[in-house]
């Protein structure tokens, strides 16, 4: 009987006895294993493993003496499929033997046994890599093994042999190792390095990314010791292949650091993260050449995800700002290929998680509106959440209080003193100027050389900073803008604090217009002149306990918006983003009686991909549909309104991109759903909500109609040419209504002032050759007297550049380009781009 034979097999375990005999009861024990477990299991049973096999648990129940052994002699059939067969005769390939022997086998190796340097060197030669061994032997394990052997002492010649032997085992060509031998490659050659064999190099990375370029020259020429703890952490980190770090791996990962030291591991993992995205060695010849050339070579990927996550052991803000723009350039878009590499945004993210402290927190903050993958956006506000959770506070105020200065100790302005000469970094905008003085009060634009040759490393953080700053500055803005969608207020001091006298967040909040007190009822005031003021300029002084709140243009009679627009124009503020000259969407009569649906911007034909761009920057879900099923609609989720809404949208025509991808959609109903799906009354809407939601749909018309594509004439569908007809010169929706209303009043500021008039729905403009008409919705030119049409793609004509003058707000390019085009047209006789002259008329005006 088996039990016998395993009751021989213990008493076999004795030094004394011959090595034969106990391979003969392992035979014995394992074929009556297999019969046990070919058999089917009791009705109503679930699958049988190893330890409810009786044959299983007496096997496991060995004396541990005897247990190497029996792991030896597992894996020794499992290499050699020949043997398996002649031993269990299997009907057909022996699938159930090998996975009854390898689960014995990986539950012993991963147990504490006797092994001898014999046993182990036994081992090595069995599991190593060779004709007819079968690829899936657990030699994880048996390295987790040596690394064990290896912490208690030098290893014994014989062994350190057969590791070099398996080590050398694999093809040289990266391209013939799975990532799995190539992790464990790795591990054997840290084995090497630490007793026994010549060290290899210390990064140990197959790919010629530019981060791992950056990575090799940062820890290039390292001492023997710290070379070694390279080594170690690397091989480490190389074992990230599961979706988060463990506590153990994490744990491991300290050590390791903590051996290599916190200030040479930080420079040059900030070196590394911050090479993330640019072009590796190859130099680019294409644009798709230079996309694909910052792409992360996959047989690194682990290792970078292991070093990332180990950096989030770091909580310096260093490594910080390095993770959070790793995380931006991983999670990037490239054509033809999707997110740069989504599993290394992800740790990211995770580490940036990870580092319970406000630094983190700004920077995941900074993330939100730059971070478009649709996962990474659940995750990241998952883990604003958690942070939020962890420090006992709301989202917006932990966002708020996280948000950093970056040294700058005034609002907008940052001086530090290099080589005797003082930098002044002044915020400007939405970037950051960077002046020079001299000793004797000289100053310049550019760093002078004394600083360069003896402060060369106080000058690349001052840069950084710079960077950092302009880094921050749209996500701050894009916070006060959410702000319309979820409305928020402040006691006046709070305010101050996080706002009005932040040394960063005050250059964009000085810039509004603020409410004291109630909507519709409470004073609205404005920086100017160093100090708050009104509409009239009186200074108004901010109370102790008074609210205060973003103003929103819908909250105040039209007179008061006219006011303030003519009082920023007139003093040339320039807005973040649209504020006082922001459009007002009013429920029409039509949608009270359609009453749950609008169809104001149905009916248009949009370029799909620019339609998803957009989508994803204001915050809206939508995937590319194409041949295949990949139906769905723009949608915004507000759970804080209980409210989603949708905008209709199917494909239109049948032009496809090479990705078989439709080209364009045609747009129909804006649905607002409340939190059970069922569509809501447009009157139940708070009109704030309503406004900015149509307000977003406005745009994805306004920016991606075929009708503002000024090429469209010659080279677009003909079945589209009526709707792009009249959507070029058709009738204005408020944000031309906006731009007409704002031209007006800019005009007589004009140097063409004399040359141009607002007539309809058209700015006309008198040149010298010949008379034009420049639609303000599309941007599209007529030239009259029979309005014949006047193509300037923006992009190809000489002489058409930004905006001649300053605008009062940030963010409308079209209007920018009317008023280029104004100024072209003017002056029409000193165009020289040939593809305008040629549709010029000739005669004079």
């Amino acid at each position: 009987m088996w039990q016998k034979a395993l009751e021989k097999l213990k008493a076999a375990a004795a030094p004394a006895r011959r090595e034969a005999e106990p391979e003969a009861l392992f035979t014995q024990s394992l074929c009556r294993l297999i019969a046990e477990a070919r058999q089917p299991p009791p009705p109503g049973a679930g699958k049988s493993g190893l330890a409810e096999l009786a044959a299983g648990r007496a096997l496991l129940e060995l004396e541990l003496a005897a247990q190497p052994g029996l792991a030896l002699f597992a894996l020794r059939l499992l290499g050699d499929r020949r043997a398996l067969e002649r031993l269990f005769q299997p009907k057909g390939y022996p699938i159930l033997e090998r996975h009854v022997l390898s689960d014995l086998a990986t539950r012993l190796l991963r147990r504490t046994l006797p092994w001898t340097d014999e046993n182990l060197t036994q081992l090595v030669e069995v599991v190593m890599p060779g004709e007819g061994k079968l690829w899936d032997l657990p030699r994880a394990a048996v390295a987790s093994l040596l690394e064990g052997r290896w912490e208690k002492g030098d290893p014994p010649g014989a062994l350190v042999s057969a590791v070099r032997r398996w080590a050398g085992a694999y093809p040289e060509d990266p391209l013939l190792v799975t990532a799995a031998d190539r992790r464990l490659r790795t591990r054997l050659e840290a084995l090497l390095a630490r007793g026994g064999g010549p060290a290899p190099p210390p990064p140990l990375l197959l790919g010629r990314d530019a981060w791992s370029l950056a990575l090799r020259k940062a820890i290039d020429g390292a001492e023997p010791v710290a070379a070694a703890a390279w080594q170690r952490l690397l091989v480490h980190c190389a074992t990230a292949r599961s979706a988060e770090p463990s506590q153990r791996w994490l744990g491991e990962a300290r050590g390791r650091v903590e051996s290599l030291g916190s200030e040479p591991f930080r420079a040059a993992t900030v070196a590394a993260l911050e090479a993330v995205g640019q072009p590796g060695e190859v130099a680019p010849l294409s644009p798709q050449a230079f996309h694909e050339a910052t792409l992360l070579d996959e047989r690194d990927t682990d290792l970078l995800r292991g070093l990332i996550w180990t950096a989030g052991l770091e909580p310096r803000e260093e490594l910080i700002a390095a993770v959070g723009r790793a995380a931006e350039a991983a999670f990037r878009k490239v054509p033809g290929h999707g997110p740069r590499n989504a599993k290394v945004g992800h740790a990211c993210l995770q580490a940036l998680s990870r580092m319970d402290c406000l630094p983190a927190v700004a920077e995941l903050d900074r993330l939100r509106p730059r971070i478009k993958h649709p996962s990474a956006r659940a995750r990241l506000e998952k883990a604003l959440a958690r942070a939020a959770e962890r420090q006992g506070k709301t989202r917006d105020d932990l966002a708020e209080l996280a948000t950093p200065t970056l040294g700058f100790t005034e609002v907008g302005r940052k001086t530090q003193e290099l080589a005797g000469f003082t930098a002044e970094l002044m915020v400007e905008g939405r970037r950051v100027a960077v002046s020079w003085c001299a000793p004797d009060g000289k100053t310049q634009s550019s760093p002078p050389k004394a600083v360069r040759e003896s402060a060369a490393d106080e000058l690349v953080a001052l840069k950084r900073t710079g960077d950092e700053v302009q880094r921050l500055l749209p996500a701050l803005a894009d916070r006060l803008e959410r702000l319309y969608v979820h409305p928020r207020d402040w006691e006046a001091t709070v305010w101050r604090q996080r706002y009005a006298d932040h040394p960063l967040m005050g250059t964009l909040a000085r810039r509004f217009i603020w409410r004291l007190g109630e909507p519709a009822e409470g004073r609205l005031i404005a920086w100017w002149e160093g100090a708050w003021s009104d509409v009239e300029g009186t200074p108004v002084s901010l109370l102790a306990g008074e609210r205060v709140g973003l103003w929103h243009p819908l909250e105040s009679p039209a007179a008061t918006v006219r006011a303030w627009r003519i009082l920023l124009e007139t003093r040339a503020i320039v807005q973040p983003f649209k504020q006082a000259h922001r459009e007002i969407y009013l429920l029409t009569e039509a949608e009270r009686t359609t009453g749950t649906y609008s169809n104001r911007f149905a009916a248009h034909i949009l370029r799909q991909h620019q339609l998803a761009a957009l989508a994803r920057e204001r915050g809206w879900g939508y995937r590319l549909q194409g041949q295949f099923d990949s139906s769905n609609w723009p949608t915004l989720v507000l759970p804080e309104h209980a409210t989603t809404v949708e905008y209709g949208v199917e494909p239109a025509g049948d032009e496809l991109s090479a990705a078989q991808i439709f080209l364009y959609v045609s747009t129909d109903q804006v649905r607002f759903l409340d939190a059970a799906g069922e569509p809501r009354p447009l009157e139940t809407v708070p009109p704030l909500l309503f406004s900015e939601v149509m307000r977003d749909v406005d745009l994805f018309v306004g920016v991606a109609s075929i009708g503002s594509d000024p090429g469209w004439v010659d080279g677009g569908a003909e079945a589209f040419q009526p709707y792009w007809q009249a959507a070029a010169f058709g009738e204005l929706g408020a944000l031309g209504q906006g731009r007409k209303e704002l031209v007006e009043r800019l005009l007589p500021r004009l140097a063409i002032a004399d040359r141009c008039e607002v007539q309809g729905r058209f700015l006309r403009v008198r040149g010298q050759r010949g008379r034009y008409k420049i639609h303000l919705g599309s941007g599209n030119v007529l030239m009259e007297p029979n309005d014949r049409y006047l193509c300037i793609v923006p992009d190809g004509s000489k002489g058409l550049k930004s905006s001649p003058l300053r605008l009062p707000f940030e963010g409308d390019a079209r209007l920018g380009v009317i008023l280029s085009k104004a100024f072209l047209l003017a002056a029409d006789d000193r165009i020289r781009d040939p593809t305008i002259l040629r549709q010029l008329p000739s005669g004079g005006n």
